[in-house]
C-alpha cells in the first residue's frame, strides 16, 4: 500500500509543478503592459466586452480568479512538495512513518 501512496503523491506533486508553469504567464501578465493592450485592442476591434487579443493575457473578469487559484496552487505545491520529500527520504532510507517516529524518539 505505501508504494502507491508514495505514487499517487508524487504524481499531485508534478501535477502542481505543472499547473505552476502552465499558469506562470497568464498569472505574471494579469497587470502591466500586455493586459492594459490586450483591452486597447479589444475596444478597438469594437468588442462589446474585452476579448483575448493577446495570448497568455487573462480578461478583467479573469484577474481576480487567476490570482486566487495560483495562490492556491501555490499553497497546495508547498503542502504536497513536504510531504512528497518526506515519503521519498523515508522510501530512500527503507524506513515507514512509525519507525521514523520511534528512531528520531531514541535520538532525544
Amino acid at each position: 500500500n505505501y508504494r502507491y501512496f508514495v505514487t499517487f503523491v508524487s504524481h499531485v506533486f508534478f501535477g502542481m509543478v505543472y499547473s505552476l508553469y502552465i499558469a506562470y504567464l497568464p498569472f505574471m501578465n494579469r497587470n502591466g503592459e500586455l493586459y492594459e493592450r490586450n483591452i486597447q485592442l479589444s475596444r478597438q476591434a469594437g468588442h462589446a466586452t474585452i476579448q483575448h487579443m493577446i495570448p497568455f493575457v487573462p480578461t478583467p473578469e479573469e484577474r481576480f480568479t487567476l490570482a486566487v487559484a495560483y495562490v492556491f496552487v501555490i499553497l497546495t505545491f508547498l503542502g504536497v512538495g513536504y510531504l512528497f520529500y518526506f515519503h521519498l527520504w523515508l522510501v530512500l532510507s527503507a524506513q515507514t512513518t512509525i519507525e521514523e517516529r520511534g528512531n528520531k524518539s531514541r535520538q532525544e
